[in-house]
């Protein structure tokens, strides 16, 4: 089954203010085909530590995006 979404254009995202960081997005979730998620990769991917951020605002609710190279540069945010 596939379910019905509406998506905004990737050229939306592609000026937007504080958001320095390239697209990385899964797209191949049994039972979610058609659907997408997006998430922000940021730091050296050899770090020893990794940070999984989350969040639970929208950036179109006006919350801004997480930022990640806070962390500093010997860590990796997800």
């Amino acid at each position: 089954m596939t379910i019905e979404a509406i998506r905004t254009p990737d050229e939306r995202f592609r000026l937007l203010p504080g958001l320095p960081y390239a697209p990385n997005y899964i797209d191949d979730l049994a039972g979610y085909e058609g659907l997408r998620m997006a998430y922000l990769d940021d730091g050296p991917s050899d770090a020893t530590t990794l940070f999984l951020c989350l969040h639970g605002c929208s950036l179109s609710a006006g919350c801004g995006p997480p930022d990640p190279s806070r962390l500093g540069g010997t860590f990796r945010g997800l």
